[in-house]
This record gives C-alpha cells, structure tokens and sequence, in this order.
C-alpha cells in the first residue's frame, strides 16, 4: 500500500471514530505533521500537494443543491436531496448521495488537472459490459462533461457492503483465504477485461518509474548502521530488479495499480460485490498487480510489529490468479523480487511519512525487523513463488 493509502485509511479511522469530516480528521493530523516540524509536510506526510488540500477545503461539506445545479448544467433533470462524504482514493473524492429518491453514488477527480477521467470512465464502462462487480454510471454521457466544484464527476450506481479486512490476519482462516483467492481472480479478470485500454491517458505513472527516486524520499538522518545496511540491500535488489525487468519483455496492460483490502467492498457472506478505486489503474506491467495482491493479502501477524508472508496464503494467490491469465516463467521470475521490494519499499516510505511517536509508535530497529529483507536471497521463498502451478 502506498503512504497516500495507507495514510487515508488513518484519518478515515478518525472521522468514523470522532464523527467529523474527512477533512477535518485530515486537518488534525496536519497540525502534527507541522507541530512535529517535519519537512515538506503537505507533500511528503500527507501524500497530497498543496493545490489538492485546497481542493479538499472546497469539496468538504458539498452541498446537495449544489449537485443538483452541476446536474442541470449538462441537461440532467435529476434532483439530489443528500449528499455525505464517503472516502476518499487517490483521485477521487467520493460521495453517498440520493438520486431522485433513490441512494447513489458521486465521485469527483480532484488534482491539479482532469487528466485520467475519461481514461477512468472508459475502463469502468467495459468492465461493467464484461459483467465485473464494478459501479455503473446513472447519468448518461452528454455532450458536456458533468463537473462539479469545477472538477470531472460522475453519478454512480451505490453498492452497499463494507471494506475488505482492515488486519493482517494472526492465523489463516478459511473465510480470509477465500476471500484472498476471490480477489485474486477477480484482480486477474479486470486485466483480461480491459485488454486493448493501455493506451488511454492514465493519471498513476508505472510502479518502475518509482524504484529510481524511493531512496531519495528518506530521512537519513534516522537511520543507523543496521538501517543503512538494510537500505543497502534494498537498493541492490532494486537495481538488479530493473536490469531484469528491461529484459524480460514482461506483459503490459491496465494495472488496478493497488488491489487490497480497502479496495473491494463484500456482502455479510464475505463475498465480493465490488471492485472499487479505479482511479488507481494504469498502463504498467500486469505482474505489479500480483506482487501487491501478494503483499497485501499474503501475509499473518507474529507480532504487534511483524508479519510474515504465509505460504498457504501465497500460493493461493498465485493459484487462483493464474487460473485467469497464466503467469508466464520470467512473471514469476520477477515476483521472486517484485513482492519483498515492493513490501520494503512502501514499509520506508510509510516511516519517512509518519514516523515519529506521535503516530506510529515503532523504532527503527522495529521497522527493519517487519521489512523481510532476507527475503532477497531466500531458496524457499524462490520455491514457493516459482514453483505454484
């Protein structure tokens, strides 16, 4: 999970536990950011430019009068009589509305720029044809592009369910590992959907494009001999990770770009009823999404502080994904380093952000211990990745 992610489930947290807004729970943890004189805190803490916050202060609060009025604009004779602020994604604000006397949804982009909607809007509108789990658009295309707070938005059909499970799980249940697999597929299934969508103009760039700057984003001044040497060894699979993947010609097709817990919404039997945050997707090699399936799902707690990846788990994973669209040799290949990069990876930048004792009570030495970086040179990690059929 990227820090943007991870961070927003934490001020989600606050706003279901206080009863305040979402922006009002984010305001909370921006004074301590800044009380905590942490550089760069509107970038780097939250995940979000300037420009975006504002944008924030604008939305928060939208007003159902003021969808309404949006609605009109592009000919739309529907009237909205509430309208409650839901969760946030990366692009997306998302909001519970009732459409004409009916519950529905209403996303709006948000960033310095619309680029990517209608990249958004065309994946939705072809996994829905493919019978996926994924929201409907209720309002029909017009000529004019429904905006509202002078941003791209669309009406969406409301799917009721609750989020996927916010824990690492301390024992592999059967519920959790079936609800593992469905994802799995149901991840694999929106890749084979959205076959020929890589060119559109996607907003999240590719996974790679962020090994070059990772060590950049760190506060060294945290890290001590052992630290060092684990970002050493990060950085050397990172390189070596690179000059594989410029080789292998591994396939490329829309990512879902972050396919965990908080991504999917399931009925009271656990079973999933939709497949949410498609403004994450991008064109990227198909792979990224199965090391952050794994990464995600994969995993039991040993401890407060640690986890480990549970082979039952994994090789489920591999199993249900592959029954979908066959991982090839050199897929594989990369998930060997794919899944222990990506998981140490977003663990540092997750720290840079927010580690300090006022939010995430663990030391450095806490920190190194959850990262598995022995998992770069372990046999029976290779095995059990290589060797799922």
């Amino acid at each position: 999970m990227t820090v943007r992610k991870r961070f927003k489930r934490l001020v989600r947290g606050r706003a279901g536990a206080t009863g305040e807004s979402y922006t009002t729970a984010l305001a909370h943890f921006r004074r301590i950011a800044e009380e905590a004189n942490m550089s760069q805190a509107s970038d780097r803490f939250l995940g979000l430019e300037d420009s975006e916050y504002e944008q924030m202060g604008s939305l928060d609060g939208l007003r159902p009068e003021m969808v309404t009025e949006a609605l009109r604009r592009v000919g739309s004779s529907s009237q909205v009589t509430a309208c409650e602020q839901a969760r946030q994604s990366r692009y997306n604000f998302s909001y519970d509305i009732v459409l004409d006397g009916a519950p529905a949804a209403l996303n709006v982009w948000c960033g310095a720029s619309p680029a990517g909607a209608e990249a958004e809007l065309a994946l939705r509108r072809r996994l829905v044809s493919c019978g996926l789990p994924v929201q409907r658009a209720l309002v029909p295309a017009a000529d004019e592009r429904l905006t509202v707070g002078g941003q791209p938005a669309v009406v969406l059909e409301r799917i009721e369910g609750e989020e996927g499970p916010n824990y690492v799980p301390t024992k592999v249940s059967d519920t959790y590992v079936e609800t593992a697999a469905a994802v799995a597929r149901l991840v694999a299934k929106m890749q084979v959907s959205a076959m020929g969508l890589e060119e559109l103009d996607y907003r999240e760039p590719p996974w790679l494009s962020n090994l070059a700057s990772w060590k950049t984003e760190l506060d060294m001044a945290k890290a001590d001999g052992r630290a060092m040497a684990a970002l050493d060894a990060i950085d050397s699979a990172a390189r070596r990770f690179q000059v594989f993947c410029d080789g292998a010609r591994l396939p490329v097709g829309v990512a879902h770009g972050c396919p965990g817990p908080w991504t999917v919404l399931v009925d009271d039997a656990r079973q999933i009823v939709a497949l949410l945050e498609l403004d994450s997707a991008h064109r990227d090699h198909l792979v990224f999404d199965v090391a952050h399936l794994i990464t995600q799902w994969g995993q039991v707690a040993v401890s407060e502080t640690k986890s480990r990846f549970e082979p039952v788990l994994v090789e489920r994973i591999l199993k249900e994904y592959s029954a979908v669209r066959p991982l090839s040799v050199a897929e594989r290949e990369a998930l060997v380093t794919a899944v222990p990069l990506r998981h140490c990876i977003d663990l540092l930048r997750i720290w840079n952000a927010v580690g300090n004792k006022q939010l995430v009570p663990f030391s450095w030495s806490e920190y190194l211990d959850r990262m598995q970086v022995e998992r770069f040179e372990d046999s029976e990690w290779r095995e059990l990745v290589m060797g799922v059929g």
